[in-house]
């Protein structure tokens, strides 16, 4: 592995931690093609995995019982199984058309949330239970496919009015059970390889240092402003996510 490799997989690391602790969205949805230009595109997604779980049990180790649980019920079952799906979809297609869907999707909420000036935009639709299980299904099935479930939860969990440790807190063991699953299914289909779970185990300093200054961000801000990054960081993953979209069949 080059030098520009492995100080590519430290930043990777480090923002893993920081992103996920401060904001709760997973990091992956940029950092992956970043790595992409390291690595193949494959062998991206397989390494950012082990980052998306460690930095989950940080996450929520730093925020413990922050978490609400009905919210964890509703949407965790759900999520596991389109994780599942998406999984399986990964082995024989690019996440092409997942990636516009989503990315399309974020930049509309995140201007509107963004132009409107308040939070409580998204209400107005009056979600119901199932809309948020639908949510579930497709953020895991896009967890798989791009490391990009959070960004669909954040969507929706963003109506809920969460203070911003309960909301990180929830959205982290939400993605817990995804990234769980994630690694199992993804070292069965050979995407995710014992030497790409040893990176992760050297780089967990750099998560840590990460998670910590993440957490210092999130007490330095208050509600509003907190508010308004979190869409801020939305809208520029979704325009990441349109940008050279892939054939939908390899």
């Amino acid at each position: 592995m080059s030098k520009l490799s492995i100080i590519a997989l430290i930043v990777a690391a480090l923002l893993s931690g920081l992103i996920k602790t401060g904001f709760g969205i997973g990091a992956g949805f940029f950092l992956t093609p970043l790595l992409s230009n390291f690595t193949g595109a494959k062998e991206a997604l397989g390494i950012m995995t082990p980052f998306m779980l460690f930095t989950d049990f940080i996450t929520i180790f730093i925020f413990w019982r922050k978490w609400d649980w009905h919210t964890l019920l509703l949407l965790g079952p759900g999520c596991c199984l389109g994780t599942v799906a998406g999984a399986y979809f990964i082995s024989w297609a690019s996440p092409s058309a997942t990636e516009i869907t989503i990315g399309t999707t974020a930049i509309i909420f995140s201007l509107v949330q963004m132009c409107q000036g308040r939070i409580h935009t998204f209400q107005l639709f009056e979600f119901k239970t199932w809309h948020f299980i639908l949510a579930s299904i497709f953020a895991g099935f896009a967890s798989s496919i791009a490391h990009s479930g959070g960004i669909i939860l954040t969507i929706f969990l963003i109506t809920l009015c969460f203070s911003k440790e309960r909301f990180v807190s929830t959205l982290a063991c939400i993605l817990l059970f995804a990234d769980i699953t994630k690694c199992i299914l993804f070292n069965k289909l050979q995407i995710l390889k014992g030497t790409m779970m040893i990176h992760g185990i050297f780089l967990l300093p750099a998560m840590l240092l990460g998670s910590w200054l993440g957490y210092k961000l999130t007490k330095k801000l208050n509600q509003k402003r907190y508010n308004f990054y979190m869409n801020l960081i939305v809208l520029i993953s979704g325009i990441l996510l349109l940008i050279e979209p892939k054939d939908f069949f390899p």
